[in-house]
């Protein structure tokens, strides 16, 4: 089947040719069989396999999404793929991850780029920035559309203070629920785990204070 495939693609490729040299004189199938002959298979192997798993996980993302949206998943994954320094599968993986997370396809659609810029900002995996994001707009009730904004106050707020854009997110968690009972902002809240960071308070222990002093 991996070498069917391989022969459509050189198929498509030769017919692109056609302009060029007048014919396609070998069809893809029999290339494909020269490529198996000539023991070059396993160079291209690498290629469908990555192909493959990209596509799976779109189709997986699409399928937790649940809306039959996967056509408008896999235009979002493409765009932001074609600028992100991660590969097409990691940002696929990403809307996996953010479909798990209760987004619709046009909350993926909305989220995946600027996720993306703020994980390469701060050297921070797909995953890890996606699950700081994702939990703080819901936390803190904002739209998706806003993502980039939130990205720009996280890894604002991380890099001018002692503290890594991952405690940050963890501080976040225990702070964002009450910090929004209290109406502080994000940048409100983000300004206050600076705040304590630079004082050598930061991650859970920094979450766990600003939680206690918002309670009382």
């Amino acid at each position: 089947k991996a070498y069917k495939r391989l022969g459509n693609q050189i198929d498509r490729l030769k017919g692109k040719l056609k302009g060029l040299d007048g014919q396609a004189a070998s069809t893809g199938q029999k290339l494909a069989g020269l490529v198996a002959t000539l023991g070059m298979g396993r160079m291209i192997r690498g290629v469908i396999g990555t192909a493959s798993n990209y596509q799976a996980e779109v189709t997986k993302a699409a399928a937790i999404e649940g809306g039959g949206n996967n056509a408008q998943i896999t235009q979002a994954v493409n765009a932001t793929a074609q600028v992100a320094a991660g590969t097409p599968t990691e940002v696929a993986e990403l809307a996996t991850s953010l479909a798990r997370a209760g987004f619709d396809a046009n909350e993926i659609s909305n989220s995946l780029n600027g996720i993306v810029t703020g994980a390469e900002a701060t050297s921070t995996s797909f995953a890890d920035m996606g699950s700081i994001v994702s939990n703080n707009l819901r936390a803190f009730g904002l739209e998706t559309e806003k993502t980039s904004k939130l990205v720009d106050i996280l890894v604002a707020g991380a890099n001018s203070s002692n503290q890594q854009i991952g405690d940050l997110g963890e501080t976040l968690k225990y702070t964002a629920p009450n910090a929004r009972l209290f109406n502080l902002t994000v940048n409100d809240t983000v300004a206050l785990t600076a705040l304590l960071a630079n004082n050598g308070i930061k991650g859970s222990d920094a979450g766990t204070a600003l939680r206690k002093s918002l309670s009382q």
